[in-house]
């Protein structure tokens, strides 16, 4: 899908060029996920954003689905299950309230932003990256850095893609886009985009505010080159060798 120059999220598109996107692949053991996730955000706290701008996450679910609403309701069960493995306090500057338009996930006190794309999305092509469904997770200040909602260029920026999304879906734009901050924005709803019957009346997350202890072993996310990865825990891939997903 990145290979195609009309897929609609530019940063996207710059990351793959540059050979920044980590990425790792889990079977059957999702146990993994919470493991991957906090090297993750270890690795975001020690680097300074303009030298990870171009590193998002990647995660491909091996896993065979019948429908989109399958999916979905697996891809809120790994977030919970994150969210229950986190051993950090949530933040006190974001509400608990996930309707709350300054709300946004937190794990290993980094605020995230989860792009869920799956297989049976069909109206919104740019959710679909081929045959296993994704995560795809950034920093949600990357958003703000690159494409800032308070500056003029930003909002432009934003616009155009929303334009490329547009043209991308055959004209479908999916209504839960929007800014983070703005009083009509609700984050969670974009995680996972609303289309034919999958859709949520509330937020499936359910947080809560107790310390719970874990031993997440480090796992080691590859960056996009060539360079070798030993891990004992999980399948990490260069995404470069693997970009053309779709069967």
């Amino acid at each position: 899908m990145l290979c195609d120059n009309n897929f609609p999220c530019t940063f996207a598109l710059a990351a793959f060029r540059a050979k920044g996107i980590l990425s790792a692949f889990v079977g059957n053991n999702t146990e993994l996920v919470s493991q991957i996730v906090t090297e993750y955000t270890h690795f975001i706290k020690q680097t300074p954003i303009a030298k990870r701008i171009k590193n998002p996450l990647v995660i491909f679910f091996k896993r065979n689905f019948q429908t989109l609403q399958e999916e979905y309701d697996f891809a809120w069960q790994q977030i919970q299950k994150l969210h229950d493995s986190d051993i950090a306090k949530w933040p006190q500057h974001i509400p608990t309230d996930t309707n709350h338009h300054n709300w946004t996930f937190c794990f290993n006190d980094v605020e995230l932003f989860f792009n869920v794309s799956c297989p049976h999305h069909i109206l919104y092509k740019n959710r679909n990256l081929g045959k296993y469904m994704t995560f795809v997770i950034n920093p949600r200040e990357n958003f703000d850095y690159v494409a800032s909602m308070k500056s003029k260029s930003g909002q432009m920026i934003r616009q155009n893609i929303r334009k490329r999304v547009q043209k991308y879906n055959n004209g479908h734009i999916p209504k839960e886009l929007g800014f983070f901050g703005d009083v009509h924005n609700i984050e969670w709803r974009q995680y996972t985009l609303a289309e034919g019957n999958s859709r949520y009346a509330s937020c499936p997350l359910k947080l809560h505010n107790a310390i719970n202890s874990h031993n997440a072993q480090d796992v080691n996310i590859m960056n996009i080159d060539n360079r070798k990865c030993d891990t004992k825990n999980t399948d990490i891939k260069n995404i470069n060798n693997n970009a053309r997903v779709k069967a």
